[in-house]
């Protein structure tokens, strides 16, 4: 049986993952794609001992719609490369690395 349920709320609202052991909503996603909360469900959820934050491409055009989804991955490949656990990444992460690498004009 699977630890969880993933719930669509409809076309914009998003996802609720569900213990099933509880009922509870864990957690609520906007913007993840139906394939990606496929691959979550086929997982399981998570150890208590681990914390898994991802970052999409979606993430990224949210910030900046004029990149192309090519454009897009680079700006996460070279956060990743780049990630500093001291500093993390957020929104600001991305409009940077977004505008160095890709300008606008």
């Amino acid at each position: 049986m699977q630890k969880f349920t993933i719930k669509h709320l409809g076309d914009f609202e998003g996802f609720e993952i569900i213990d099933n052991q509880d009922s509870k909503v864990v957690a609520t996603l906007s913007g993840a794609t139906p394939e990606f909360l496929t691959l979550i469900e086929t997982l399981g959820k998570p150890d208590l001992d681990q914390l898994d934050i991802f970052w999409m491409i979606d993430d990224v055009q949210q910030q900046r719609p004029d990149l192309t989804d090519e454009q897009c991955r680079k700006v996460l490949r070279v956060i990743e490369d780049c990630h500093d656990a001291n500093y993390g990444i957020c929104w600001d992460t991305i409009d940077d690395t977004a505008a160095e690498l890709f300008p606008e004009s």
